[in-house]
Parts: C-alpha cells; sequence; structure tokens
C-alpha cells in the first residue's frame, strides 16, 4: 500500500532499491550477473557504491553486479509486471529468455538440442495459472518447435 511516509528497502546483490510509496517490480538472479528494478507508479531510487538513481515511472533501472555500472531505460510496463496480473507477455523475446522464466515459474529444466533455437524470437502472451503443456504448445505452434520431456524431466527443445 502507497505509504510515502514510511519508506523501505529491497536489499539485492550489490545494489539496494529504495521504496518511497509506489508500485514496482524488483529483480536479481545473480547468475545473470545483473539485478533491476521497474518503476510502475509512484518513485523508487536504486542505490549502488556509485551512488543514488532516481527511477521514474515507466524505466528500469539495471545494475551490473561485476561492473557496478547502472543504466536507465524507458521500458513498456506490462513485460515486466504483468505477473502480478497472472500473465506472461513477450515481445520479441528469445527462446532463451523465456524458458528461463518457465523454469523459475514452473520449477523445471530445459536444453536446447541445438544451442540456435535460443535466439528463436517470440511473440504474445499466456496465463500463468495454465500447466506448462498449455505455454510449450502455444510455442510450439508458433515457430514448429517440438518439446519432449525426458525421463529425469529435462524438457528438450528440438525443432520440428
Amino acid at each position: 500500500a502507497r505509504d510515502e511516509l514510511r519508506h523501505f528497502n529491497v536489499i539485492m546483490e550489490g545494489a539496494t532499491v529504495e521504496v518511497t510509496g509506489t508500485s514496482f517490480n524488483a529483480s536479481c538472479y545473480p547468475e545473470e550477473g545483473k539485478c533491476s528494478a521497474v518503476l510502475e507508479s509512484g518513485k523508487i531510487n536504486l542505490l549502488t557504491k556509485q551512488g543514488t538513481t532516481a527511477v521514474s515511472v515507466g524505466e528500469r533501472a539495471s545494475y551490473d553486479i561485476a561492473s557496478g555500472k547502472v543504466s536507465v531505460e524507458q521500458v513498456n510496463l506490462k513485460y515486466f509486471t504483468s505477473w502480478r496480473y497472472g500473465t506472461f507477455y513477450f515481445y520479441n523475446t528469445p527462446l532463451s529468455d523465456i524458458v528461463q522464466k518457465l523454469e523459475r515459474w514452473y520449477d523445471v529444466n530445459f536444453e536446447f538440442a541445438d544451442d540456435s533455437l535460443g535466439e528463436v524470437c517470440f511473440s504474445g502472451a499466456a496465463l500463468r495459472n495454465k500447466p506448462i503443456d498449455f505455454v510449450l504448445e502455444l510455442l510450439a505452434d508458433t515457430q514448429s518447435l517440438k518439446f519432449d520431456i525426458q525421463g529425469d524431466g529435462t524438457i528438450m527443445i528440438y525443432k520440428k
């Protein structure tokens, strides 16, 4: 709930999001080498050793863990906050990025039979409360892909 008098902090790997009454999304996966915060409404600051970066509505502030560099860019909010409303949205998104999100949401592992398949891009939406089979079917139908669940539960991705 918005309360500009009561600030709080979200501490991430090497950076802190100072929340001053707002709706936002913070994401930090150290294995990816960066943390980010996207502002939907209100005010936030990204605090790092390099200083404070104010983030405006509709912007994403990203922090590179290794270099400490902070960058800010305008983004389409629905691609970063739609999860809160039960939807995945992708626009020209590489399959490698999509499966990363699916791995986290469904607690599964993907492998590409051919690494170039990770570069295939998708645009679309899917409800997050649907089973993974539903999402895989959407992806398979739009780009002639085949998904095969292995004995260990890994989902292999092939070109049809």
